[in-house]
């Protein structure tokens, strides 16, 4: 639209310069008609007979003047319109140019907003991933906890375990250690994994174990999580701060 309004104006500037070059055409040959009627005037005074004619032709000269002299003035009139109009599509589409600047503006700024907000959850969900582990670990039915887990899962030293079997663990680890507890110890962080779709979320971790004749263990570990985007734990990891068992 902005293009199309300045191509317009030009079209309208040349068709102004036109019209100036034709009224001054026009004005020209109107001083040439009025030379030509002071000749004839000249011409009537010697020639008695040629008076009435060349009377008549001089009016008729005058009244042709007048007439191209009203048609100079309403095609400047024109030309001005002309002009007026162009300048008000020129401010028209600065206007309608200023609008899409702002509401492209408004866009980015939204698409920010959201950026931020998508962000903001994210964290959220993800500073909470720890404190469902300890809630994981601690629950009776592993399997119950299924969706917690991606399908193959970098398992401690285990390397990639698929989830079937992770779980299967968990139910040996039950028995071991019929009761259990574990605590987050400090706010956890969250960071993307360079090169990966996943993030890191690092956190530590106390607990306390108790087996069958209740003799416990107890300890202070320091986990490192991988998450994928559908917030499922890809790998675990940790490294043994302090242990005890009696």
């Amino acid at each position: 639209d902005a293009l199309a309004a300045k191509k317009a104006a030009e079209a309208a500037r040349a068709e102004e310069e036109r019209r100036r070059n034709e009224a001054e055409r026009l004005r020209e040959h109107a001083v040439f008609a009025r030379r030509r009627a002071r000749q004839l005037a000249v011409l009537a005074s010697l020639i008695a007979l040629g008076a009435i004619a060349a009377l008549c032709y001089a009016l008729y000269a005058r009244l042709e003047t007048d007439r191209q002299r009203a048609v100079a003035v309403q095609l400047k009139e024109q030309a001005l319109a002309e002009k007026a109009n162009a300048e008000q599509q020129r401010a028209e589409a600065e206007t309608q140019r200023q609008t899409a600047l702002a509401a492209r503006k408004l866009a980015e700024q939204r698409e920010a907003e959201a950026r931020t907000a998508e962000e903001s959850k994210n964290q959220l969900l993800l500073k909470a991933i720890p404190y469902r582990l300890c809630s994981v670990l601690a629950i009776n039915d592993p399997q119950a906890t299924e969706d917690f887990w991606a399908p193959s899962v970098v398992y401690y030293q285990y390397g990639a375990v698929s989830r079937e079997l992770l779980i299967a663990q968990h139910r040996r680890d039950n028995r071991q250690y019929p009761f259990r507890n574990y605590t987050v110890t400090n706010t956890p962080t969250v960071s993307d994994a360079p090169g990966s779709a996943v993030w890191i979320i690092k956190f530590g971790m106390n607990y306390t174990l108790l087996d069958q004749q209740r003799r416990p263990a107890t300890g202070e570990l320091d986990i490192t999580l991988r998450v994928d985007r559908n917030y499922r734990v890809t790998q675990i990891s940790q490294e043994v701060v302090k242990a005890r068992k009696k």
